[in-house]
């Protein structure tokens, strides 16, 4: 199953790391925290972002050693990932 994320809730507006997310809301119009969505993420579910350029963008759980565990945009090759530039809620 595969949903769509279209906004996301972050703790600092200036922040620029995914880190700072702490929920999303999907086109369904349902709200997930992060950890919802990792949990989610780890049992087969899919979601994903359309980008600035039209494109369907699918989000991957990263779970480092020395933090939390935060969600980012698979094959991340930017300075900057694009699931931060979807609007806030």
């Amino acid at each position: 199953m595969e949903e769509q994320i279209t906004h996301i809730r972050k703790r600092q507006v200036s922040n620029h790391s995914t880190e700072s997310i702490y929920e999303v809301l999907l086109d369904s119009g349902d709200t997930l925290s992060v950890p919802t969505l990792l949990d989610y993420l780890s049992w087969g579910f899919c979601y994903y972002f359309i980008d600035a350029s039209n494109r369907p963008v699918q989000i991957e759980a990263c779970h480092p050693i020395y933090k939390d565990s935060f969600i980012q945009s698979k094959n991340v090759n930017t300075i900057q990932d694009h699931l931060l530039l979807l609007p806030s809620f």
